[in-house]
C-alpha cells in the first residue's frame, strides 16, 4: 500500500502552521509596500518636472499640499494658505497620458506628506530647483521615507 504515515502528515501540517504564522502579518500588513509606492511616485513626478522644464524651456512647479497629501505640476504655484489646492491649480501640466491634469492624488503611502524649505518650488529651464536644496518627507506610521532634490543639479533620490 502506497501513501502517507501519519508522522509525515503532522510534520507537513506544522511546517504549513509556521510558514502561516511567519509569512501571514507580512502579506496582510502592507504599510511598508505603499510607503515604497508613494515615494516612488513622487520622485517620478519630481523627475518628469524636471525634464518637462528642461524641455519646454520655461519654469515647472511642483506643488506640494501637504494638508491634503497630495502634489501636482503646475506652471505657476499654489498659494495653500490663501486656499489653492492642487484640484483647482490654473496652468496644469497635463498628465503623461495627455488626459487631465498631472496629480498624485492622496494615498496611504503619503499619509503624511512634508515639504521642505517650502511647499512650491520650481524647476528652472536648465533643470535646477529655485529652492536650492528641496527634501519631501513621506510617512505613514513610523517609517518614513524622503525624496531629496539636489540644489545644482536636481537629482532626485529616494531613501
Amino acid at each position: 500500500m502506497a501513501g502517507f504515515t501519519l508522522v509525515e502528515l503532522v510534520g507537513v501540517m506544522v511546517i504549513i502552521g509556521i510558514l502561516a504564522i511567519v509569512a501571514l502579518p507580512r502579506l496582510t500588513n502592507t504599510g511598508a509596500f505603499d510607503l515604497r509606492a508613494g515615494s516612488d511616485e513622487l520622485a517620478a513626478m519630481v523627475r518628469y518636472a524636471q525634464k518637462l522644464a528642461i524641455a519646454q524651456q520655461r519654469p515647472v512647479y511642483v506643488n506640494v499640499d501637504v494638508t491634503a497629501g497630495q502634489a501636482c505640476l503646475n506652471y505657476a504655484p499654489i498659494d495653500f494658505g490663501g486656499g489653492g489646492a492642487c484640484s483647482s491649480g490654473v496652468q496644469f501640466v497635463p498628465a503623461p497620458s495627455g488626459s487631465g491634469r498631472y496629480l498624485a492624488p492622496a494615498r496611504a503611502g503619503r499619509a503624511n506628506l512634508a515639504a521642505a524649505p517650502a511647499n512650491s518650488f520650481a524647476f528652472t529651464a536648465i533643470g535646477a530647483p529655485t529652492a536650492g536644496a528641496v527634501v519631501l518627507t513621506l510617512g505613514a506610521g513610523s517609517a518614513t521615507r524622503t525624496v531629496t532634490v539636489a540644489p545644482e543639479t536636481g537629482y532626485v533620490q529616494v531613501q
